[in-house]
C-alpha cells in the first residue's frame, strides 16, 4: 500500500465525512497464491491447515493487505467482502470473517 494511495484513501475519507464503504474481492486482493511466500511475494502468510479451494488449492495465503485491513484508510470505514468463487470451506470463512471484523453486519451463510 504506497503513501500515494493512502494520501489519496485519506482526502476521501476527509471529503465523505467518514461515511465509506470498502470492498474486497478475496481471492488475490486478501489472499495471495497458495503457498508463495519468499522470496517471490515475502509479505506474504500462509495459513496451515486452512484449506483454500480456489486456483491452485492449497492452504490460506493471506496477502499484504489481507493481514492488515485494519491498518489502512478503509478501517475506518464499513467492509465487506465478494467473491466469484465459493469462499473455501468454513475455516477459510472464518479466517475472513476475522480480517474484515468490526466492520458491521455478517451473515453466518455466505
Amino acid at each position: 500500500i504506497g503513501n500515494g494511495s493512502r494520501q489519496g484513501e485519506e482526502q476521501a475519507l476527509a471529503f465523505s465525512g467518514g461515511a465509506c464503504l470498502c470492498l474486497f474481492d478475496i481471492d488475490r486482493t486478501l489472499t495471495g497464491k497458495q503457498d508463495v511466500i519468499s522470496p517471490t511475494c515475502p509479505q506474504n502468510s500462509v495459513q496451515r491447515d486452512v484449506y483454500d479451494s480456489a486456483y491452485g488449492r492449497g492452504d490460506l495465503t493471506l496477502s499484504n493487505l489481507g493481514q492488515h485491513v485494519g491498518s489502512t484508510a478503509c478501517a475506518r470505514c464499513k467492509l465487506g467482502i465478494v467473491s466469484h468463487g465459493t469462499t473455501g470451506g468454513n475455516s477459510m470463512k472464518v479466517k475472513i470473517r476475522s480480517l474484515i471484523q468490526g466492520g458491521g453486519y455478517i451473515p453466518n451463510h455466505w
